[in-house]
């Protein structure tokens, strides 16, 4: 088990305590309970499917449906001409966890495949829901921004700088789950560098420009002040002092590609390395 409700675990306490206060649901009756609790479980389903399994009225059903939709509790999807499958939100897990209408480890379980990131051990994203909720409120963010988790760690990157392990520890976070969260902080940020750059992209710094190159040779975009003033421009507007400049920089990528037209860099027959 990630928490153990038998001993009264502190930091699922503070969890439900961050959550209640800043979602402000207005109810969660046990028939919401009931259904936010089945559609978690079950995943993308139809109220009618809701309604049979856990032997409801079909009209109180889809009167709390409509509510918890208003509410950004669950969100539907049209499938078929004049049906919809109902799926969990974020605010939706997160209420399941500040109300518990479902035992808190499925929802740390149901959080990692939303986030996307199987790889990682529930503990982690444990860890991760309790830094990035107490961010939020304590910022007074949109708790919106779980939907995509990225973003918030981005803001996290800003706010601690690189050394995010010393940073949580500054702001009273305990050893165990700054540990954790750094674990998830690289994660994150390898896997968005290497979605970007692919296998063999770079990232390209001088005192005088920044430049993100993917693994076919692409410019992706740059931040340049060698013609005097400072311009952020995609890989079709790069000027060309620029594409000057990269001949004697880059080592493992053979060509650059700049606004359709190919430079290369070295000999064919030079290794890359």
């Amino acid at each position: 088990m990630i928490i153990s409700r038998e001993k009264d675990n502190e930091e699922l306490r503070g969890i439900q305590g961050i959550i209640k206060d800043y979602l402000r649901v207005k109810r969660m009756d046990d028939f919401v309970k009931r259904i936010l609790s089945y559609i978690i479980m079950r995943g993308s389903v139809t109220l009618y499917r809701v309604a049979v399994d856990l032997g409801m009225n079909f009209s109180t059903v889809y009167k709390k449906a409509n509510y918890m939709v208003e509410e950004g509790l669950i969100r539907k999807a049209r499938f078929k001409p004049t049906s919809y499958r109902y799926e969990s939100t974020i605010k939706g897990l997160l209420s399941c966890v500040a109300y518990e209408c479902a035992d808190y480890n499925y929802v740390v379980s149901a959080l990692k495949r939303k986030w996307g990131l199987p790889q990682l051990r529930d503990e982690d994203v444990a860890a991760l829901l309790h830094v990035l909720t107490s961010f939020i409120t304590r910022n007074n963010f949109s708790l919106e921004l779980l939907e995509m988790p990225l973003n918030t760690v981005f803001l996290l990157y800003n706010s601690c700088g690189s050394d995010i392990y010393k940073c949580l520890l500054s702001y009273g976070v305990s050893n165990d789950v700054a540990s954790r969260i750094s674990n998830v902080f690289a994660y994150y940020m390898v896997r968005f560098m290497r979605n970007l750059v692919g296998e063999w992209g770079y990232f390209v710094e001088t005192d005088k420009y920044q430049v993100l190159i993917d693994s076919k040779g692409f410019v992706i975009a740059a931040l340049c002040t060698l013609c005097g003033s400072t311009r952020y421009c995609t890989g079709e507007f790069v000027c060309s002092k620029l594409y000057d400049n990269l001949q004697g920089i880059i080592k493992r990528v053979k060509t650059i590609r700049i606004n359709n037209s190919k430079l290369d860099l070295k000999p064919d027959n030079e290794p890359w390395w």
